[in-house]
């Protein structure tokens, strides 16, 4: 299993689970997994998942070109530092690839993504409009569709991605390990049960890094996906908690296996985007309220 550097203690869980519930909860988790031929790694994110010992950047670093174009949508992702009433708990389950071209996915995926910044970046008239057109002609076609996913994990959900069957085997943990979970929803947050407070997603390795992107045009807001550095999205020392991973996948990808494949590294390398740039960037997408 990947190293957790991110504990219990660091992040805002205890306005949720006592410690002892959280690791009852992930024990029955993995357990669950065990079980699902399909399920190769889940974690937890958002709110509740931030650490709250980010380390602090004193330099910007340079940016310019398709670098900053990334960072411009980048940081089109607010994040809040803290949880807040309208906070819901992010589970992302990874399953596994099934569709015999995956690796020829991921490289259309990365060069689609290469050539939009690289258009972004050098054109200055280049609008709203014209990202929304883009994206969603290189990666909508990648992005909740059934042909991901095996026939088995699709009878059980028409819509596999909902993962509806799987998560409920979740919501069943959550409930009979932490009793109390209902009260505190009713109490502290704007949610009217535990289904509705967990949100769980799941996608294949292979488009496991391509998340919506909020932009907006002529007040029309978009939701079209866009392929980001894993890193970027999750990471195992700021904003992410695995709580399975199975050891038997051959590909186990970041942040399952710590050293394992890296989804958009290719985009990273190709503008550069160094540690430092990550670093930065992460910190200022903080909304601290």
């Amino acid at each position: 299993m990947a190293k957790i550097n991110l504990k219990y203690k660091n992040t805002n869980l205890n306005a949720i689970f006592k410690e002892n519930e959280f690791g009852n909860i992930t024990s029955s988790v993995q357990e669950v997994c065990k079980k699902e031929q399909d399920v190769i790694g889940v974690l937890l994110t958002g709110s509740f998942i931030q650490n709250r010992k980010l380390s602090e950047i004193k330099n910007q670093p340079h940016l310019t070109g398709s670098a900053q174009e990334y960072y411009d949508i980048c940081m089109s992702k607010g994040r809040k530092l803290s949880h807040h009433p309208d906070s819901d708990l992010d589970v992302w389950v990874c399953t596994r690839d099934v569709y015999e071209n995956s690796d020829t996915i991921r490289n259309i995926i990365d060069s689609g993504a290469i050539n939009l910044l690289e258009m972004m970046a050098s054109n200055p008239n280049a609008s709203a409009k014209d990202f929304i057109e883009q994206t969603g002609k290189l990666f909508t076609k990648f992005y909740k569709k059934e042909f991901l996913y095996s026939n088995e994990w699709q009878r059980k959900d028409n819509l596999p991605w909902m993962a509806r069957p799987f998560k409920q085997k979740i919501l069943e943990a959550i409930s009979g390990l932490a009793p109390k979970i209902k009260n505190i929803l009713k109490e502290y947050f704007n949610r009217n049960n535990l289904d509705d407070f967990v949100e769980l997603r799941a996608y294949p390795i292979s488009t496991f890094n391509i998340k919506p992107h909020l932009v907006q045009h002529k007040s029309i807001p978009s939701r079209n996906p866009f392929p980001y550095f894993i890193k970027d999205l999750v990471n195992l020392e700021r904003n992410c908690i695995v709580l399975y991973a199975d050891q038997n996948c051959s590909n186990l990808p970041y942040p399952f296996n710590e050293n394992g494949l890296l989804l958009g590294e290719i985009i990273a390398k190709h503008i550069d985007w160094t540690k430092e740039k990550e670093e930065y960037t992460y910190t200022k997408r903080f909304t601290v309220k």
